[in-house]
């Protein structure tokens, strides 16, 4: 069993572990991940990492649930939300400005972060990776299809989409953006910078398309 940081102090021992983690997949990547490493680069007893994380497994699930928070949170404030449902006047009127805010702080994120690119832009393909991408996909598209849904309407009918059918347009914006960002930043800075540009276009032309209702 590991030990659930309760108390301040256990919480920042915690945290540091994490940071020693991150600083280890920044400089050396994802294969240098391991709790003998964590424990040096973080100065502290082997033991004290497995009380907190047993194996690389478990450090890898905390690694990306923070990543996810941090990254939750950079796209909540770029879409200019805070979690509750998005104005409807500012969705049909602005979405594109808003869609290409969040493909930007999407890549600024990577750039901010460069543990969290040493993860996914590695050549490993790990089961919990891939599980964590299929559900921040669906957690991201979540919060993209309130605004689809909006851009949709009908002026004259007021007849939208589903929801589920708005989730599936975000699903495909989101992962369609993730491969073309991800790609970017394996490029130079000039072909990186029109790379992003051209997902931000890419995510733009797919909601231009304005979806119609359908059965689903």
């Amino acid at each position: 069993m590991t030990r659930e940081p309760v108390q301040a102090r256990a919480q920042r021992r915690r945290d540091s572990l994490l940071d020693a983690a991150q600083r280890l997949l920044a400089r050396e990547g994802f294969a240098a991940i391991n709790t003998n490493a964590v424990a040096r680069e973080a100065s502290a007893a082997i033991g004290t990492v497995y009380d907190y994380f047993p194996n690389k497994a478990a450090l890898l699930a905390a690694l990306l649930e923070r990543y996810r928070a941090r990254l939750r949170a950079a796209l909540l404030t770029a879409l200019g939300r805070d979690g509750a449902d998005a104005d409807a006047d500012n969705a049909a009127l602005e979405l594109d400005a808003i869609v290409e805010r969040g493909v930007r702080a999407f890549a600024d994120f990577y750039r901010r972060e460069p543990g969290y690119a040493q993860l996914w832009l590695g050549s490993q393909l790990s089961a919990p990776l891939r599980e964590a991408g299929a559900s921040w996909g669906h957690e991201f598209a979540e919060l993209l299809a309130p605004l689809i849904r909006e851009r949709a309407r009908d002026p004259r009918t007021r007849r939208t989409i589903s929801k589920r059918h708005a989730q599936r347009v975000a699903l495909a914006l989101v992962h369609a953006v993730s491969a073309v960002v991800s790609l970017a930043l394996t490029k130079g800075a000039r072909e990186r910078d029109a790379l992003i540009d051209e997902s931000v276009s890419l995510a733009q032309a797919y909601l231009a398309r304005r979806p119609k209702p359908r059965r689903v």
